[in-house]
C-alpha cells in the first residue's frame, strides 16, 4: 500500500466519524432549533449544515471530476448565510427554502448522508494517479488528494464544533 493510500484511508476514517457526529446533532434538532438564530452574528444550524453540503457537493466533487455535479455550482463557495442563490437544492432535496430556512432535520441528515457516502466512495476508489496528482482550488494550492481531504476534515471539524455550540444555545430556553 502506498503512503498516499494509507494517509487517505486514515483520513476517510475521520471523515466518517465527523459525518456521523454531524448527522447525530442534526437529527436531534427540532425544526425550531434548526432555524433559530441565537445571535445576530451566528448562523443557524440549518445554514451551517447547508454550507457543509455545498462545500462537499461542489468543491470536493469538482476536484474529483464528478460528472453528476449540478450545473449551478458556484465558482466560489461563500458562507451559507451569504449564499449566492436560494433555495439551496442538493441532489433534488430542498435544503434551505427561498427564505433560508430548513423544513426538517430529516432532509438535512439524508442529504448529508447521501453526499458523504458518494464522496467517500469516490475517494476510496481514487486511482494512484489521482492520489499523486496536485490539485489547485480556491482553498488549496498544489495539494495532493490527501491534502485536499485533510483540508476538508479541518473544515468539517470546525463546523462540527460550531454545530454543537449552536445546537446547545438554540435548544436552551433563553437561547444563550
Amino acid at each position: 500500500m502506498s503512503y498516499d493510500r494509507a494517509v487517505l484511508d486514515s483520513l476517510l476514517l475521520w471523515l466518517d466519524r465527523f459525518g456521523a457526529r454531524i448527522n447525530e446533532i442534526l437529527s436531534q434538532a427540532s425544526a425550531q432549533t434548526l432555524n433559530r438564530r441565537v445571535r445576530s452574528d451566528l448562523p443557524t444550524l440549518a445554514e451551517v449544515a447547508a454550507h457543509l453540503l455545498i462545500t462537499e457537493n461542489f468543491y470536493l466533487r469538482h476536484i474529483l471530476g464528478d460528472e453528476n455535479l449540478p450545473a449551478a455550482a458556484p465558482v466560489e463557495i461563500q458562507t451559507t448565510w451569504d449564499l449566492q442563490s436560494l433555495p439551496a437544492v442538493i441532489n433534488g432535496r430542498t435544503i434551505l427554502d427561498s427564505s433560508g430556512r430548513a423544513e426538517s432535520a430529516e432532509d438535512l441528515v439524508a442529504a448529508h448522508r447521501d453526499s458523504h457516502h458518494s464522496i467517500h466512495g469516490r475517494l476510496a476508489a481514487a486511482s494512484d494517479a489521482q492520489l499523486a496528482h496536485f490539485y489547485d482550488g480556491p482553498y488549496n494550492r498544489g495539494d495532493t488528494l490527501s491534502g485536499v481531504v485533510a483540508l476538508l476534515l479541518a473544515h468539517e471539524g470546525y463546523h462540527l464544533s460550531e454545530l454543537r455550540l449552536i445546537a446547545l444555545l438554540a435548544s436552551s430556553p433563553s437561547g444563550t
